[in-house]
């Protein structure tokens, strides 16, 4: 065979065939491992993608869409590289370049992920005030960049724990009203005992709306919540009667909730089991 390619490459190098090219490129070599005495193996890696057709999301949320955030909780990003036909491509090797300004001034440079399969991974933590964040994938934009979203202070959420004998749960916006936009926060259960059900209380994230009657009389309109009851025969249950996604509950787990007042979608995430609710009406 490497016979065959050297013979084949002189013919090549000494045909006097005058050719152009249609347009200048290069291809792309990506090291895959070294091996003692015989040295680094590399593959050719061409597939070639269309920065302006790529998209970046929070993690959990909807595609392409940024959210408000709370100042001093991590936001998980997800850039997805597709091609020329927006189809997402399998490889990884890309220049993936990510930069945050907060406020305008503060400049943050977030680590990048290569997970090899078109996917690339960051996150970061800003602070009260307007974040700015630009991606570039070989150079050139992606789709919607520059991004800008309102990170909320961290001291204008209210503060709650709900908590039983047996477990406890972190709810930073147990009592605060959202009345337009795009909003986004992080919950965490700190602990419960699996093996004594009976003493803990259980689980409800969601949203719920209210209007007033012709006495200004506050009633429940509607409600979207997912819930987790141990003691109960279901013990995940959505307040729509649809079946659970999210089905695994362990301590220590982090919820990203996504509110959209826009599209009326709630997306409520489990980021350890990657299990997604989603709730719209």
């Amino acid at each position: 065979m490497k016979k065959q390619l050297i013979q084949r490459l002189s013919q090549l190098n000494s045909s006097q065939n005058q050719l152009t090219p249609c347009k200048d490129d290069f291809l792309k070599l990506q090291v895959h491992q070294a091996i003692p005495d015989i040295g680094k193996f590399v593959t050719v890696c061409y597939s070639p993608c269309d920065p302006p057709k790529c998209t970046v999301s929070m993690v959990g949320g909807e595609e392409g869409v940024m959210y408000q955030t709370i100042a001093g909780q991590s936001v998980d990003f997800m850039l997805v590289i597709k091609d020329d036909k927006g189809c997402k491509v399998t490889k990884g090797g890309y220049e993936v370049r990510v930069q945050v300004i907060q406020n305008y001034q503060q400049i943050l440079t977030p680590a990048v992920q290569d997970h090899g399969d078109g996917l690339y991974s960051f996150s970061c933590a800003g602070v009260a005030g307007i974040a700015t964040l630009t991606v570039e994938v070989e150079g050139q934009n992606v789709r919607g960049c520059p991004f800008n979203w309102e990170v909320n202070p961290e001291n204008r959420i209210p503060e709650r724990t709900g908590q039983s004998r047996k477990g406890n749960f972190y709810d930073p916006v147990k009592q605060n009203a959202f009345r337009e936009g795009r909003h986004s926060w992080k919950l965490q259960l700190v602990s419960f005992n699996p093996d004594q059900k009976s003493s803990f209380n259980g689980l409800e994230i969601g949203v719920e709306s209210h209007v007033y009657d012709e006495r200004g009389r506050k009633q429940l309109g509607v409600k979207w919540c997912w819930y987790y009851h141990p003691s109960q025969s279901q013990n995940f249950k959505r307040s729509d009667g649809q079946q659970p996604s999210i089905t695994s509950v362990q301590d220590h787990d982090v919820f990203t909730v996504f509110l959209n007042l826009e599209t009326k979608k709630l997306v409520i995430y489990n980021v350890r089991s990657k299990q997604v609710n989603c709730l719209q009406g």
